[in-house]
C-alpha cells in the first residue's frame, strides 16, 4: 500500500491517505460486474428480444408474400411468352406457306402470260388467214346488174349466166365458166317496167 498526500483548499494542510493498489481496484470492479441482474430487467430484455423477433418474423412473412407474388407474376409472364412464342411460330409457318403460294402463283401467272402471248400470236395469224380467205372469196363473187327478171324461166339462173357471160365477154366455146352459186337479191320482185333485181354470182374457181 502506498501513502498518498494532498493539500486541502480550505486549510492548506497536507492530508495523507492510503492509495489502493491496482489489484485491489480490479477486485472492486470484478465485484461490481458480478453483481446479479434484477429479474424485472431480465424480463424486459426478453420481451424486447421477443418483440424484435416478432417484427423480424413479420418482415420475413411480408418478404415471402412478395416473393410469392413475384413468382406468380413470373409464371404468368412465362406462360404469356410461351403463348406468344407459339403464335410467332404459327405466324412464321403461315408466312412461309403464303410465300410458297405466292411463288407458285407467280410461276403460274408467268406461264399463263406466255400462253396468252402465244394465243394472241395464233389469233393474229388466224385473223390474217381469215382476211385472206375472205378477200379471195370475194374475188370469186360478182354482182350483175340489168339481167331481166324471169330470164331463168326455162332453166337455172347459173346456166343462163354462164351463157350470157360467154356471150358478153366474147369467149370461145372451149372456155367454160363454172358457177358455184347464183341468186337474185332477196328484195321483192319489181313491178313491170321497173329495174330488175341484181344477181349475185359465185364462181367455182
Amino acid at each position: 500500500m502506498h501513502i498518498h498526500t494532498e493539500r486541502t483548499r480550505e486549510t492548506g494542510k497536507i492530508l495523507t491517505r492510503p492509495q489502493r493498489s491496482t489489484k485491489e481496484r480490479n477486485v472492486d470492479q470484478d465485484g461490481a460486474a458480478s453483481q446479479p441482474i434484477a429479474s424485472s430487467d431480465l424480463l424486459t430484455e426478453i420481451r424486447e428480444v421477443r418483440s424484435d423477433l416478432n417484427t423480424i418474423s413479420n418482415l420475413l412473412d411480408a418478404i415471402d408474400g412478395r416473393l410469392d407474388t413475384i413468382t406468380t407474376s413470373l409464371s404468368s409472364v412465362q406462360t404469356s411468352l410461351a403463348g406468344l412464342s407459339e403464335r410467332v411460330a404459327s405466324t412464321e409457318t403461315r408466312l412461309t406457306e403464303a410465300q410458297a403460294r405466292i411463288s407458285t402463283t407467280e410461276d403460274a401467272s408467268r406461264a399463263q402470260e406466255w400462253q396468252l402471248c402465244t394465243m394472241k400470236s395464233h389469233i393474229t395469224q388466224l385473223q390474217a388467214k381469215l382476211d385472206d380467205l375472205e378477200n379471195r372469196g370475194q374475188h370469186k363473187n360478182l354482182r350483175i346488174v340489168g339481167l331481166p327478171e324471169k330470164a331463168e324461166r326455162t332453166t337455172t339462173l347459173s346456166k343462163v349466166l354462164s351463157l350470157k357471160l360467154s356471150e358478153w365477154l366474147n369467149l370461145s366455146s372451149e372456155v367454160q365458166i363454172e358457177i358455184e352459186q347464183a341468186h337474185r337479191f332477196l328484195n321483192p320482185a319489181p313491178l313491170e317496167g321497173a329495174s330488175p333485181r341484181s344477181v349475185l354470182v359465185r364462181f367455182l374457181h
